[in-house]
This record gives C-alpha cells, sequence and structure tokens, in this order.
C-alpha cells in the first residue's frame, strides 16, 4: 500500500490530520528519548522517532519530517517515519512560491 503523506504547515496541524509532511526549524532536540522539537512561524509541534534515530540533525536545522499526526493531552505530535535535511532551502522564497501557486 502506497502512504501519501500531505504537505501542511505546522501552524496548520490538526490532530485529525493522518499522514503528513512537514517543514521547519529545530528549537531543540533530544537524541536519548528521539524527540525534536520543530518550529513554525506561531505553534510548535513534538515529533517523535523510534530508538532507532541516529540521525545527525542539530538544533537550529530546517528539517522536512514525514508522519504520522496524534493527540496527547491536547497537543498535537507527529510520529516521525522520515527526516530529511533541508538546510539549503530557502524558507522566504518558498513561501513567496507558494502564494504565487495559491492566486
Amino acid at each position: 500500500m502506497t502512504r501519501v503523506y500531505r504537505e501542511k504547515k505546522i501552524d496548520e496541524l490538526k490532530g485529525d490530520d493522518k499522514e503528513v509532511r512537514v517543514i521547519g526549524r529545530v528549537e531543540s532536540i533530544d537524541k536519548d528519548t528521539g524527540t525534536i522539537i520543530l518550529k513554525g512561524k506561531e505553534k510548535t509541534v513534538l515529533v517523535t522517532f523510534d530508538e532507532n534515530f541516529k540521525k545527525d540533525v542539530k538544533e537550529g536545522d530546517i528539517i522536512r519530517v514525514f508522519g504520522e499526526v496524534s493527540e496527547f493531552e491536547g497537543k498535537v505530535e507527529i510520529s516521525g517515519f522520515i527526516v530529511q535535511n533541508m538546510n539549503e532551502l530557502d524558507l522566504e522564497l518558498k513561501e513567496r512560491v507558494e502564494k504565487i501557486r495559491r492566486r
């Protein structure tokens, strides 16, 4: 079965979203627990990974995460499956292009 991960902005995530892909800046990381806090414009989201998570991710990095959304104690979380380094991505340019495409 092929999975379809819908692109969402961190600020638009809801607990009833299913499989998503998001891009954000790493605000904090705990490699011992496999958790990352990703920052959007106004919100942050907790991303969890299994114990095999060994990616070279640092605070301040821009990453894209593919995963499943869930809600825990009223907060949205993502159980991440794939993480990609997106440090070369110009976030401001990406946002301008998205605005043009929506017209």
